[in-house]
């Protein structure tokens, strides 16, 4: 479904229930309602909406303790649900059912509490097994040999130097085409 917008009549219709027409607004709406009759028909109904939606609301506000309430007599009124070991046992007279105490009836809410109970008992595992069974060696550092320390260093410093003669390098050819370029403009 999708949701329409106002027209500027249904705007003016809903400020006008809500008491939130400026005076002279409001005579121009009173006009418009007398020269309208279609205007007039749709603003009743609207007022008549508008008063049934407030007569279906409680008179007094709920107390404090309603959800209680609620709660205690949900539990009082509860019809027992068959558990599945009645079910399995569904072949048994109805006196016998009576007599016996086989058949166990369980309520909604003790299911519920059960199912609970166990999910969260499996989460508590889960939480257990990542948080103890992880390993307790501290992760070691990896030391390099003397010749490997000694071949890396040689490289390092064989890269610096190469980097220090590519600069060296750079630098003299700037220098000589600034050179060029100042003996070609002087002639």
């Amino acid at each position: 479904m999708t949701a329409s917008i106002p027209s500027a009549d249904d705007l003016l219709l809903q400020r006008a229930l809500d008491a939130e027409l400026r005076p002279s607004e409001w005579q121009a709406f009173e006009q418009r309602l007398e020269a309208d009759a279609d205007f007039r028909r749709r603003f009743e109904e609207l007022e008549l909406l508008r008063d049934l939606r407030g007569a279906a609301r409680p008179e007094s506000r709920l107390t404090t303790n309603f959800a209680d309430r609620v709660v205690a007599r949900a539990l009082a009124l509860q019809t027992p649900v068959p558990t599945e070991a009645s079910t399995a046992r569904a072949t048994v007279s109805a006196t016998e059912v009576k007599s016996s105490t086989a058949v166990e009836l369980k309520s909604p809410l003790s299911l519920w509490l059960e199912r609970a109970i166990v999910v969260a008992a499996l989460v508590l595992v889960g939480l257990g097994v990542l948080l103890f069974a992880r390993p307790t060696v501290e992760p070691t550092t990896m030391e390099a040999s003397p010749e490997l320390r000694s071949e890396l260093r040689r490289l390092y410093d064989e890269l610096a130097e190469r980097e220090r003669l590519d600069r060296l390098d750079r630098a003299r050819n700037a220098e000589a085409a600034s050179e060029t370029d100042a003996t070609t403009r002087g002639r």
